[in-house]
């Protein structure tokens, strides 16, 4: 039985981008030191003020007064497809593999819509509800053959609308990027899933992604940009799980919930 505990903001995920990226500057900081060893002692430099271009390198003035570029043309071009194919790499799931555990993907969620204010937020979702996660369902692969789009769907139990309707059973269901399955686990950078018996302020969106599985009766939605709109209700105030909040997040950062769900009526 595999058992699930909120422990605090998950960081993992940041710090292996962390990582990836202090790699990445690494490698181009070599690169670009190599550029500048003197391949000759006669040597010519032109001006050098992007690193990187390949019509800025360093030269050698050769006897006959040509300009041999050979190398500097090779170091420049490796720098230039390292960094590009490094920087493509970052828009794809990263796997780490652990000899003694299950492959894990870090997966960067939607960032549809984009909401900028806290007006834009409640404006840009179709329903916002004050509930309690009853039960988090076994997890899924959105794509059957493709590990990294593992997701995990939540039952929610509704205590207030705020915008918006929910059935009469008032009971919704919400998708949500990551979860476990045997031999892999995929988890969302910058946000971290919903657990039974948290206590939620959600501003959704309608999920109508047709193959999906659905429950008669319960209709299914998904978190504004994947964290943007989900706002956790620790002993009464909010708490903000996602490792990169949005500023209409911050702003309730440490408020009471009455707070916020007095700011989610009054704003319009």
């Amino acid at each position: 039985m595999l058992t699930l505990r909120r422990v605090g903001p998950a960081t993992t995920s940041v710090r292996l981008c962390g990582r990836i990226q202090i790699k990445q500057r690494s490698v181009a900081r070599l690169v670009r030191y190599l550029l500048a060893i003197p391949i000759a002692s006669t040597q010519k430099t032109h001006k050098r003020s992007v690193p990187g271009t390949l019509v800025l390198v360093p030269a050698v003035l050769a006897a006959d007064g040509r300009f041999v570029m050979r190398r500097a043309f090779v170091l420049a071009s490796f720098e230039l497809v390292l960094c590009f194919g490094l920087t493509l790499g970052q828009n794809t799931p990263a796997l780490t593999q652990n000899p003694s555990g299950p492959r894990t993907y870090y997966v960067t969620g939607s960032p549809w819509p984009n909401p900028k204010t806290f007006a834009e937020l409640k404006a840009a979702a179709v329903l916002i509800v004050d509930g309690t996660v009853v039960q988090s369902l076994p997890a899924r692969r959105f794509i059957a053959d493709q590990p990294h789009t593992l997701e995990t769907d939540v039952l929610v139990s509704v205590d207030q609308v705020l915008k918006g309707s929910v059935p009469v059973q008032r009971t919704i269901m919400v998708s949500q990027i990551g979860g476990v399955q045997p031999g892999v686990q995929v988890i969302a950078e910058h946000d971290v899933l919903m657990l039974p018996s948290e206590r939620y302020v959600l501003f959704l969106i309608a999920e109508d992604r047709a193959n999906l599985p659905m429950i008669a009766g319960v209709p299914r939605y998904s978190v504004i940009a994947g964290s943007s709109g989900k706002f956790l209700v620790d002993n009464g105030r909010i708490r903000i799980l996602s490792t990169r909040p949005i500023p209409a997040q911050t702003q309730f950062s440490g408020v009471s919930v009455d707070s916020l769900l007095t700011a989610i009526r009054m704003t319009n």
